[in-house]
């Protein structure tokens, strides 16, 4: 019998998808070998009108709405500007018509943008969580969202840091202060037993 994931009701919630652009996606493997397994569940959430949100990052061509740890390696070389091809969403997880995409400017999806008063319009008090760089913009987003009294789930394998330690080290932080951690195939298993998958 396949076990429900508790706390995930699928009218209640938005499947984020943060910075999954060509330009960070293409700096690690670990972030392109995540692309596969969310774009099964970018699928199935479709099917079954869970709310995606795109969040992505845009910075201008001189840099000077980059924020400060990263200036000195954005003019070396630039990353994520705006209407350049490395700005774009990969292929296979690009929006469809009428999927919000949300525009940040530092790490957290949270700040400075209309997420969370889009999550309160559509009544949603649940996030579930993917995308790259787990110790960046997922964990800032993740750490705001429980300040905001959102329920927060975590994708381990649909989220993704340049090092594997890295990466269990942050998931480790994030289970430690109360966030649900599940894989991608626990939220295809709830979307399989709630609704049409």
């Amino acid at each position: 019998m396949k076990k429900r994931v508790e706390g995930i009701q699928l009218g209640k919630t938005a499947f984020l998808l943060i910075d999954m652009q060509n330009d960070f996606v293409s700096w690690t493997p670990y972030a392109q070998s995540i692309v596969t397994d969310l774009a099964k569940v970018l699928k199935a959430c479709r099917a079954n009108l869970v709310q995606v949100i795109h969040v992505i990052r845009h910075y201008t061509e001189d840099g000077s709405d980059v924020e400060l740890p990263r200036v000195e390696n954005f003019l070396k070389r630039p990353f994520v500007v705006a209407g350049t091809k490395g700005a774009d969403i990969v292929p296979e997880l690009a929006p469809t018509e009428g999927e919000p995409v949300i525009i940040k400017k530092r790490w957290s999806a949270f700040f400075r943008t209309g997420l969370k008063v889009l999550l309160e319009e559509k009544g949603l008090d649940t996030i579930v969580v993917g995308g790259i760089f787990t110790p960046n913009c997922v964990r800032t987003t993740v750490y705001d969202a429980i300040s905001y009294d959102i329920k927060v789930f975590v994708l381990s394998d649909g989220t993704a840091s340049e090092d594997p330690d890295v990466q269990d080290a942050n998931i480790l932080d994030m289970v430690n202060i109360g966030v649900k951690v599940i894989q991608c195939r626990d939220f295809l298993r709830a979307m399989e037993l709630d609704g049409n998958v």
